[in-house]
């Protein structure tokens, strides 16, 4: 049985009372062990309401597994909307606060502007964006945060009704596995290129839908 002492004047403002939430918590507490994302990535807040011209506006819907799902953009679909939105930059990790179930994490590739003809990448306030710290690449977060171990984490800690949320606090305590970190270089190979190649083969099928 999972169990876990929280003291009344640790529960704060919101008075969450989910043991799932409190569990999730003390097992980000007792790993000891590795790098925290906040030692290599920085939360970026920076926000600004769209320029629609010559801009890539993502919503919650267009992360999708570690991938980018850029179908609204390359089909011109959908509606934009106007409101105020979080700046992205190039080699960046987003992942939703919102429903976490389902997976909304992925990487946002060094050249993908130039790939799509863009000035900016614009994204819903409800992603977190994870930019480096010294500039290396992060794209290997991407395949962790879609672990299990992680995925459970963060599901247990994700509190409200309609519309359920977790906490930034939660996801800058997370200690990366030190396997993955020894190898990330590796990895952010892969991330890298399956994105591309995720990218190239949507504006392939673009361009043979507009032939």
């Amino acid at each position: 049985m999972k169990k876990v002492d929280i003291l009344s004047c640790e529960l704060g403002g919101d008075f969450i009372l989910s043991p799932e939430y409190w569990y999730s918590h003390s097992q980000v507490k007792e790993q000891l062990d590795g790098k925290k994302i906040s030692d290599i990535a920085s939360l970026s807040k920076k926000g600004a309401k769209p320029n629609l011209e010559n801009s890539l506006i993502l919503d919650t819907a267009n992360a999708e597994k570690g991938l980018l799902q850029l179908s609204s953009f390359l089909f011109n679909s959908g509606k934009i909307s106007k409101s105020h939105k979080k700046i992205v930059n190039e080699g960046s990790v987003i992942i939703s606060r919102l429903r976490s179930y389902l997976m909304q994490v992925t990487y946002i590739p060094f050249g993908i502007k130039e790939k799509l003809n863009v000035d900016n990448i614009y994204c819903s306030t409800e992603f977190y964006i994870l930019e480096s710290k010294s500039g290396d690449d992060i794209a290997f977060l991407v395949p962790w945060l879609l672990s299990p171990k992680i995925q459970g984490i963060i599901s247990d800690a994700t509190v409200g009704g309609h519309h359920p949320r977790f906490g930034d606090d939660l996801l800058m305590n997370l200690n990366i596995d030190e396997v993955l970190f020894e190898n990330r270089f590796e990895f952010n190979a892969d991330v890298s290129r399956n994105i591309n190649m995720s990218i190239d083969a949507q504006i392939s099928m673009r361009n043979i839908v507009s032939r």
